[in-house]
């Protein structure tokens, strides 16, 4: 991979001990890199500890405005350590104007920011939960047919007024379309209602990497359900902060937003 550089910093490291190895990743603003090293041993990014699954499976996810620079830290055992280091490619990012926008969506009022907070709770709990499932490896299909009208990044403007970046894909599909699992996960959220994002699913692949539908007409699965690829989770509509039938397609590590454009790439150029 071109972008990828390796800096090694190891501690008398014995050759009993196998080092990290990158399972599959995107080294850019927005991706993700999923990883494989003992399950005794320690993991830290950028200095913050990242859970080591039983397999020795562990996830770590870069933000929009990730620094050019993200470091792993391995600590094994017994005690003996190895670094390495990645060079992110940063990305710039267009701006989308978007007109035609419930006015409560754009500037809502006091009750309305109670709503939109007890949506918060239930989004942030649902995305606070470590499973050590391996379903982050899977190879991920598009949830609907792909025709892409917005892109991750982007900042935007609705009605003329600035306001939070996309965090995700919209995908331009017709009402009723339906939405299929991606791969396979556990169902962490079925949200009916929710202000911004209408009817809404958080999907659980593992190691707290989620996807994320939002803008659906209708929901069909259910809290705690296990999905397989290409289950129906529901139907393409226009609930929620929306101007037209079309899914919102998300991706987070934890509470980062990723592109979902990357995990279908694989590496390969998004602009």
């Amino acid at each position: 991979m071109r972008l990828l550089i390796f800096v090694w910093a190891v501690s008398f490291l014995p050759q009993t001990v196998q080092a990290m190895e990158v399972v599959r990743g995107v080294f850019r603003q927005g991706g993700f890199m999923v990883g494989h090293t003992q399950p005794t041993d320690k993991v830290a990014f950028n200095g913050a500890p990242v859970p080591v699954g039983r397999s020795g499976l562990f996830v770590i996810g870069f933000e929009r405005h990730e620094k050019a620079e993200a470091d792993v830290k391995i600590t094994h055992v017994d005690g003996t350590s190895e670094s390495q280091s990645w060079i992110i490619e940063p990305r710039t990012y267009e701006v989308q104007h978007v007109t035609g926008v419930a006015p409560k969506h754009v500037n809502p009022d006091p009750k309305e920011m109670k709503w939109i907070a007890a949506d918060t709770r239930k989004i942030d709990a649902a995305r606070d939960v470590f499973a050590d499932l391996p379903y982050v490896k899977s190879t991920f299909a598009w949830p609907v047919s792909a025709t892409i009208s917005g892109v991750y990044g982007s900042a935007r403007t609705f009605n003329g007024e600035e306001r939070s970046w996309h965090k995700g894909l919209d995908i331009a599909a017709p009402k009723g379309a339906v939405v299929h699992a991606p791969a396979d996960g556990v169902v962490r959220l079925a949200l009916p209602n929710s202000f911004f994002n209408g009817n809404m699913v958080i999907l659980d692949h593992g190691h707290q990497f989620y996807t994320y539908y939002a803008h659906l007409d209708s929901i069909a699965v259910k809290n705690g359900q296990l999905v397989r690829t290409g289950d129906v989770m529901g139907k393409v509509g226009a609930t929620g902060r929306a101007t037209g039938p079309h899914l919102h397609w998300g991706v987070y590590w934890r509470k980062i937003a990723l592109d979902p454009m990357l995990l279908m790439t694989e590496g390969g150029k998004t602009e």
